[in-house]
């Protein structure tokens, strides 16, 4: 059984399981995670993956460590995160298409941020796309994409 180890300031600890611990505290603790380990955490336990799908862990994400995010994630991510969704930084997906932004704007209304630098297959249709649904859209990133007019 995995347990968190308690120490209350003393020379004694206490072994709590995991699934003891209450929803707000697990939240807090995915808070801190990078993208990578939340979804790690998602595969091992089916508490803890419903924890991590919670809307509050996908605001702000990051993925421009993974280089190589599917499309098909995206579109998925973008259903689940949906108006939740306020930064998403992409700087570098090499597989991130017209086909997945479409749906990304269609589903994140509320996205403030976003960064697609590197984004090497985006064309104009995916700025028509941000232009149509992201109305709340206050920084876009286009850096290095070169299908796109004028970048």
């Amino acid at each position: 059984m995995n347990c968190v180890h308690v120490d209350f300031l003393s020379e004694q600890t206490m072994e709590v399981p995991m699934d003891a611990l209450p929803p707000e505290l697990l939240l807090m603790v995915f808070s801190f995670l990078n993208i990578v380990n939340l979804c790690r955490c998602a595969g091992v336990f089916k508490y803890w993956h419903q924890l991590a799908c919670d809307t509050s862990n996908w605001r702000h994400v990051n993925f421009s460590l993974l280089r190589h995010v599917t499309e098909e994630f995206l579109m998925n991510m973008s259903q689940w995160s949906g108006r939740f969704l306020k930064c998403l930084n992409l700087d570098g997906c090499m597989n991130v298409t017209d086909r997945a932004l479409r749906c990304l704007a269609e589903n994140c209304c509320n996205m403030i941020n976003l960064d697609l630098n590197g984004c090497e297959s985006i064309t104009n249709e995916s700025c028509r796309m941000l232009a149509l649904h992201c109305q709340r859209l206050v920084r876009l990133s286009l850096a290095r994409c070169s299908y796109i007019a004028g970048y």
